[in-house]
């Protein structure tokens, strides 16, 4: 039985080894750069759970795609755009907007054009001017200034307002 909890205790031990040496190597590498957009697929929000299947439109404007991959390209370095903890008492009804978004994009990496996308929940507008990028299924949120919610409200303008 003792030679038997050693084994495990050394499994154990050579996963958190691994783990530990692939987050902490994983560290350095700068986030994705986005070359372009082709569409923002838009749906309703649902939940913080679960990803929706409602779509309720798509955004092909040439100039509110340009603005979006600005938002998206600054995450890490704008001073109005600053990395938070996910926003687990966000009021869904105090935003003026608030949806599930999929960008489907364009990006470099080692000197090639791959295509993709991300699953995202946008909260735009609160009562402080405030609005919230989200990515699914992570850790990782933004909240953006006053600016760069007035330029998601313009993106985000004409997209139909969920029920």
């Amino acid at each position: 039985m003792k030679k038997t909890n050693k084994i495990i205790f050394i499994v154990f031990i050579v996963i958190f080894i691994g783990l530990s040496y692939r987050h902490f190597t994983n560290t350095d590498k700068a986030r994705m750069e986005i070359s372009s957009l082709s569409s923002i697929d838009v749906f309703k929000f649902n939940s913080f759970s679960k990803f929706s299947n409602d779509k309720i439109g798509v955004i092909y404007d040439e100039e509110k795609l340009s603005k979006f991959k600005v938002i998206m390209n600054s995450l890490d370095t704008s001073e109005g755009i600053k990395k938070i903890e996910v926003p687990k008492d966000a009021n869904i009804e105090s935003f003026k907007y608030s949806y599930h978004i999929q960008p489907n994009l364009k990006y470099v990496e080692d000197n090639n054009v791959y295509d993709g996308y991300f699953l995202l929940y946008i909260l735009v507008g609160d009562s402080e001017g405030k609005s919230y990028i989200i990515f699914s299924g992570t850790e990782l949120s933004y909240v953006l200034d006053k600016n760069n919610t007035n330029i998601l409200k313009e993106i985000f303008l004409n997209v139909k307002k969920q029920q």
